[in-house]
């Protein structure tokens, strides 16, 4: 293909990757919205004990095994969507009419596992944004009201203007998750074809990380992983396919890359790296 294919095509991909974002995005922010009313109510029966300057424990306000299971929950459906319109998108790039979308498959399992993982840790960011309210709470002779104030404004945003943790954070989430559950989709196609090869296809509007543009044009086997790094001074990370969630934060969050299928006749075309002008892909 052509720069110019390259980028028509890369193009398209992200317009069909956007649309799976409202429904994570959504599920994600009803999360955040149910993480808040738990700690609100929970400290709002704390409130003899912060009379009696009794140490509150964050993990008294959020159980972090529920809070996990709770956002898990919300984002399983949306994400398993992202992974069929991600392997219907295989299919078109391949040109070809099945073999059926199943959930159940374990290349789509494999992913959903791994996706769950990674949010397990989500809860206990919160946490750690929450003690440090409490602490400095504690600290500065806080009143609990004023400090349940200061968790509402760290969900919600202290201004019409700015956007809390909760939106902040599913916005991250969403296009995280839409990204590695879209391209495990489409090289789950890939595999279910028996298509041999796959090329990374970086981000093309100027907003990529510096080691996605290194990895522009690089081709794998479609069972081998690619060799990506976030930054120069990040070490490479063997990546099955863009948004992998099993690499590091870094080489992940917000990521938009994505990959196509690589055919005998495109082997030998120059593809050149494109340079990287950001750390973190995205808004």
């Amino acid at each position: 293909m052509t720069e110019e294919m390259l980028d028509a095509e890369w193009r398209a991909i992200d317009e069909e990757k956007e649309k799976t974002e409202p429904p994570l995005t959504q599920a994600a922010e009803e999360y955040f919205d149910w993480e808040r009313q738990q700690v609100l109510t929970a400290l709002e029966k704390k409130r003899r004990a912060w009379r009696l300057e009794i140490d509150i424990s964050v993990g008294d306000l959020l159980n972090m095994v529920r809070a996990a299971q709770e956002l898990i929950d919300r984002l399983n459906e949306p994400m398993i969507n992202a992974i069929e319109e991600g392997f219907e998108s295989g299919l078109l790039r391949i040109d070809v009419d099945g073999p059926p979308f199943d959930p159940q498959a374990p290349g789509v399992q494999e992913v959903v596992s791994q996706v769950q993982d990674v949010l397990e840790e989500v809860p206990k960011t919160s946490r750690a944004r929450l003690s440090e309210i409490i602490t400095d709470g504690y600290a500065e002779g806080k009143d609990l009201d004023t400090v349940i104030d200061d968790v509402q404004d760290l969900y919600q945003g202290s201004t019409d203007d700015e956007d809390g943790m909760g939106r902040q954070r599913a916005k991250t989430i969403a296009r995280t998750t839409s990204t590695a559950a879209f391209e495990r989709g489409q090289l789950h196609s890939f595999r279910r074809n028996d298509i041999q090869a796959k090329e990374w296809l970086t981000t093309r509007d100027g907003r990529q990380r510096e080691g996605h543009g290194e990895a522009n044009g690089q081709r794998k086997e479609t069972g081998a992983p690619f060799e990506v790094r976030a930054t120069t001074e990040h070490p490479f990370e063997d990546m099955m396919h863009p948004g992998d969630p099993t690499v590091s934060v870094e080489n992940v969050v917000n990521c938009r890359c994505s990959m196509i299928p690589s055919f005998g006749d495109d082997q030998d075309a120059d593809v050149s790296p494109i340079e990287g002008v950001i750390e973190t892909e995205g808004p």
